[in-house]
């Protein structure tokens, strides 16, 4: 079999068979989730992205951007667990927690100001007294955060058996448009 023979029956097995969709009650991981099943929940997405992080990357050692990065991630995802949320994605310097609760609203919303509050208090009176090049250049750490609650459609992407991850699809895990 050719590799154009492996792509294109890779493309059948994903088109030619329907998605076998449930209902979910709880934030699935990618293995509750089979590669033609799909789950359908009610949520709220909390996106809390680094603001500037390349101006950070302008001014900074590499090894002062890893340690800023990794705190800011790890401090972000403890408060959106603090309050209920999933994390299920990563992208760069920004975290996705999924909020399924009866308060999923208001809990996104109080991961979102704790996320900032953890910025301001906690995170850069510790980069200005450490980091030379953060106290000298003025920068600050801003968490860009947004909100965004309705149906998700959530689906195991990737390649089987060689990696894959949950696909949340729809408006609110869309959000911010591009």
């Amino acid at each position: 079999m050719t590799f154009k023979d492996d792509l294109v029956a890779a493309k059948d097995d994903i088109v030619k068979k329907d998605f076998v969709t449930r209902d979910g009650t709880v934030v699935p991981v990618s293995t509750d989730v089979g590669f033609n099943e799909a789950v359908k929940l009610k949520a709220t997405y909390l996106y809390a992205d680094m603001a500037n992080s390349s101006g950070l990357v302008a001014i900074s050692p590499k090894e002062t951007v890893g340690k800023v990065l990794r705190l800011y991630l790890d401090l972000s995802v403890r408060i959106i667990r603090k309050n209920g949320g999933h994390i299920r994605s990563f992208d760069g310097d920004r975290v996705m927690g999924i909020f399924i609760d009866d308060g999923r609203f208001n809990t996104a919303v109080k991961a979102a100001m704790q996320i900032k509050w953890a910025c301001l208090n906690i995170i850069q009176p510790e980069l200005n007294s450490r980091y030379g090049s953060i106290q000298k250049s003025g920068w600050l750490l801003k968490p860009g955060t947004g909100i965004s609650s309705g149906e998700a459609f959530i689906i195991r992407g990737g390649v089987r058996r060689t990696g894959s991850d949950l696909v949340s699809v729809g408006l609110a895990p869309t959000w911010p448009p591009n």
